[in-house]
């Protein structure tokens, strides 16, 4: 192991022992190979700090930040699993975030202002955080158990899959690409900005009851939009039920599910997928521009049928009068 108190400008720099305790400063450049080959913790006192067109990558695995990551206008490129623990910060604008071996993040990721791209899976319980206008791209799947925060004139987009039972907070944009499951099973998810649904966008919603609640009180998935915002549908729907709550589970006739609700419903689903209910019931769909809602009701039987049924009342009545 080294430990570094001053600062490292890599080079295609390999640490004997793989590991570098930095409690220093970590550099990277504006050309060459830039590499740092080796494990890297960053204490709380430790910072890595890419600035003006600079880039870095940190090859190995097992990175862990409780201290600084700064990243402006510059390209940082982990090959392994970075950690940026509770106490982490992980800060820029106009950055270029490359996690390949994916991101577990419990502290804060945080990016303000131009464009910034993030590539790799994250594993979210702490937040992410876009503010200052900030136009953020996040282009693989992100398992949001903490925040998502996208601040007033900010627009976060995602491009993989969204689960998890974190919290959506600003009242910027969020755009769903990918695709949106709210949850563990089932739940309720809210959002205080606006939303959209594009249109390869698939949204997954669980039934496992017809109770709805505020997050893991709800039995069945959903989202609400807060404060006015506007929800924006597109995509599929795909509805499916589980046995979570209820073994084998079926709705029922005059089952209801308010699936979603916003200041402005806008838009629809190019296509809604909803599953089989017993012989003689089927799904009504209802969109009243602030309410998304589907419903169990009896099949309308066919003209014919209720001329058939009145003929038969009518042979009972003559029958009774003989």
């Amino acid at each position: 192991m080294v430990r570094n108190q001053g600062e490292v400008r890599a080079q295609n720099v390999s640490i004997n022992g793989g590991h570098i305790l930095n409690q220093g400063i970590i550099r990277g450049q504006s050309s060459g190979l830039n590499r740092l080959n080796a494990r890297v913790e960053n204490t709380a006192s430790g910072e890595i700090e890419l600035l003006n067109n600079e880039s870095l990558r940190l090859t190995r695995g097992g990175h862990t930040n409780d201290g600084r990551v700064t990243v402006i206008g510059s390209r940082l490129t982990v090959d392994g699993s970075f950690n940026n623990n509770s106490a982490g910060r992980i800060q820029g604008r106009n950055a270029f975030l490359e996690f390949n071996g994916g991101l577990t993040n419990a502290g804060q990721l945080q990016l303000s202002f131009g464009t910034s791209d993030v590539f790799g899976e994250i594993t979210n319980t702490g937040s992410l955080i876009n503010s200052g206008g900030g136009n953020v791209t996040y282009y693989d799947d992100i398992k949001n158990n903490g925040e998502i925060r996208t601040s007033t004139a900010s627009q976060s987009v995602f491009f993989g899959d969204y689960t998890g039972t974190g919290v959506i907070t600003g009242s910027g944009d969020n755009q769903f690409e990918g695709g949106f499951a709210p949850g563990a099973s089932p739940f309720m998810a809210t959002s205080e900005g606006n939303v959209g649904f594009g249109f390869l966008n698939v949204t997954t919603i669980e039934l496992a009851g017809s109770e709805r609640g505020l997050g893991i009180l709800s039995e069945y998935d959903g989202l609400d939009v807060l404060n006015g915002k506007t929800l924006t549908l597109g995509g599929i729907l795909d509805v499916v039920l589980i046995d979570d709550l209820t073994p084998n589970y079926k709705p029922s006739l005059d089952d209801m599910f308010l699936i979603f609700t916003a200041g402005l419903l806008e838009g629809n689903f190019r296509e809604i997928n909803l599953p089989t209910l017993d012989l003689g019931l089927n799904w009504l769909v209802n969109n009243d521009g602030q309410n998304f809602s589907l419903s169990v009701a009896a099949v309308p039987l066919p003209a014919g049928v209720w001329l058939f049924i009145s003929a038969l009342a009518g042979l009972v009545t003559i029958r009774r009068k003989v």
